[in-house]
């Protein structure tokens, strides 16, 4: 009667033994598929930034900018100034996809690096002409100038290297966005001209 049962038993037995090693094997493979994908990942991810390339180009916008006369007074670093003052303002949009140098590249940049030579620069300037404040807006990143600009050689150049790193750090987040920029402040002089944005970057980006 024993070897009966025992007969009777033995299939159960292989048949748990089995379940059990094929569960164990199938941990095993999905441990190993798990990491082939993680290397397999890892290695794109390396190849991409082996196979990067690096493009120096110009950001750029023009801001049509307007003025109103108004005599107000107006307080510039606690020295109180009272004179004929024009407020102005403006706007425009800008995209990397209208910049030739990365346009077909827009999907496929690694980083982005602002670097020196960042300016707004107002034309048609002559001398004795201010820009008394200033502040620049893109998609939320403000900067206002720390002190009135003059006039020299026909434009008034306003330097932003420090303002630039932020604009490009909103831009990495979504380079095929459009963005606004805009543009408000006080003059000395009735503002109606264009306001041309420049920001030097260098943008890595993989071709693959």
């Amino acid at each position: 009667m024993r070897i009966k049962i025992l007969y009777l038993n033995f299939p159960k037995k292989i048949l748990f033994l089995l379940n059990l090693l094929n569960l164990q094997t199938m941990k095993k493979l999905s441990l190993f598929i798990s990491l082939l994908i993680i290397v397999g990942l890892s290695s794109c991810e390396k190849i991409k930034d082996a196979t990067a390339i690096d493009i120096d180009t110009e950001l750029t916008a023009d801001i049509p900018v307007t003025s109103e006369n108004s005599a107000v007074a107006i307080s510039l670093k606690s020295q109180k100034i009272e004179e004929d003052v024009y407020n102005f303002g403006g706007s425009a949009t800008f995209s990397l996809a209208d910049n030739p140098d990365i346009a077909d590249y827009l999907g496929k940049i690694r980083n982005m690096a602002a670097k020196e030579g960042g300016v707004l620069t107002f034309l048609g300037a002559t001398d004795g002409n201010e820009i008394l404040t200033c502040t620049i807006t893109v998609n939320g990143a403000t900067y206002s100038i720390p002190e009135p600009v003059s006039a020299g050689n026909g434009v008034i150049a306003l330097l932003i290297d420090t303002y630039a790193s932020q604009v490009i750090n909103k831009i990495e987040d979504n380079p095929g966005a459009t963005y606004s920029v805009e543009v408000s402040g006080t003059a000395n002089y009735d503002v109606e001209t264009t306001a041309k944005l420049k920001i030097p970057a260098t943008i890595s980006a993989s071709p693959l």
